[in-house]
């Protein structure tokens, strides 16, 4: 599995300041390409213990990504 290097992405600041009415969650993604060429996404807790890598993770497969404009 091929890892993203997340460690420059600022977790404070401007970008947050609207987001105070929603829980925030820190997460690091690995975003990779599967046997037969489709893209998926996995989003795991950012500073994940290594049981915490094995059970809280989410992934999404390509074809489950919808645009902010489609969702609204």
């Amino acid at each position: 599995m091929s890892t993203s290097d997340n460690s420059g992405v600022d977790t404070t600041g401007a970008y947050r300041d609207g987001l105070n009415r929603w829980p925030v969650f820190d997460v690091e993604f690995v975003l990779e390409s599967t046997d037969l060429g489709d893209d998926q996404c996995t989003f795991y807790p950012r500073n994940a213990d290594e049981e915490q890598m094995l059970t809280t993770w989410i992934t999404a497969a390509e074809g489950d990504f919808v645009t902010l404009d489609d969702a609204r």
